[in-house]
């Protein structure tokens, strides 16, 4: 744990969106979404669509342990 409180915030970061985006893009095209929003720019939209719960699932369990050396 001290690893990663003495890691650079932006190195943590970029590693976590590394290892997210292959992710995402997988499943995007599994799933034919043809567009990903974010989710603070959503003004209204169905519960449904949002898939952050699955990607994060995907993500946790793919990746145990996390290296931010």
């Amino acid at each position: 744990m001290n690893k990663i409180k003495n890691a650079d915030p932006l190195i943590i970061k970029k590693r976590i969106i590394d290892l997210l985006n292959p992710l995402i893009t997988t499943y995007l095209k599994k799933e034919s979404i043809q567009l990903l929003l974010q989710k603070d720019k959503i003004v209204f939209g169905d519960d449904k669509l949002d898939i952050t719960e699955d990607i994060l699932n995907i993500f946790n369990s793919k990746h145990k342990k996390i290296n931010f050396e």
